[in-house]
């Protein structure tokens, strides 16, 4: 899609709970160290946004390097789904969602 728009793609890996599920003491951030962010268009595209703390922690660092940010999620909690761009569905249930690829 990135090709075809002809706009740069990056990712970006983060990381808020260890491995055992203990909270990190803040948001371990991974991918844009070689990125200029300054007057760029960015949406952060993700499976799912739970609480939102990840994503408006990654959102509030983008725009703080001067990024115009827009989220676009398939996935977004009832409390949360207002304060996204683009949501594909609205979950009213608090139920963990396991995605096959995180088997």
């Amino acid at each position: 899609m990135s090709h075809k728009m002809n706009r740069p793609c990056w990712f970006i890996q983060t990381k808020l709970y260890d491995e055992e599920g203990k909270r990190l003491p803040g948001l371990d951030m991974q991918g844009l160290s070689m990125v200029s962010l300054k007057d760029a268009s960015v949406i952060i595209v993700d499976d799912i946004v739970d609480s939102g703390t990840t994503m408006f922690a990654v959102k509030s660092f983008l725009e703080a390097k001067g990024a115009s940010v827009a989220i676009a999620v398939v996935f977004a909690r009832e409390d949360v789904a207002g304060q996204v761009d683009i949501v594909g569905q609205v979950l009213k249930s608090k139920e963990w969602i396991e995605f096959p690829y995180e088997k």
